[in-house]
């Protein structure tokens, strides 16, 4: 883009700050603070918004290696995101079957996911590792 357009556009974007006023709409919207702080209008954005549309959680270029994960919590379920050890991304309810402890947390690398209360372990493609007492599980 030339000097002379940027400047332009700049110019507009001062004017309609200064003004005050969203050039999109006809009045300035004003949304009581309570919608921000409410846990009932918390619970209708999630089943809304966040249950029946699709989410992006992370970019594909933020998983690129294999054991790359990422976890969401945005739509009120612990959403995890991984890449297998055979490069395809999965997504999983962030949960041990056994428990219902989330395997992880955050964002990060793992060659295995763990339950941290009775150490079931999963294999990056959601199939049971191992589970103290069990030895290993064949597939």
């Amino acid at each position: 883009m030339d000097k002379a357009r940027q400047g332009q556009l700049m110019n507009r974007i001062d004017a309609h700050l200064d003004s005050g006023v969203d050039p999109m709409v006809d009045d300035i919207m004003r949304h009581p603070v309570v919608r921000y702080v409410d846990p009932e209008h918390l619970r209708l954005e999630r089943a809304r918004l966040f249950a029946d549309y699709p989410l992006v959680v992370a970019h594909a270029s933020d998983l690129r290696a294999p054991g790359d994960f990422v976890v969401d919590d945005l739509s009120g379920r612990s959403l995890l995101i991984v890449r297998g050890d055979d490069g395809v991304l999965r997504g999983f309810h962030n949960v041990c079957r056994h428990h219902a402890a989330c395997v992880a947390s955050g964002a990060g690398q793992a060659e295995a996911l763990t339950c941290p209360y009775h150490g079931w372990s999963y294999q990056l493609d959601g199939a049971l590792k191992s589970a103290p007492g069990m030895g290993r599980i064949e597939n």
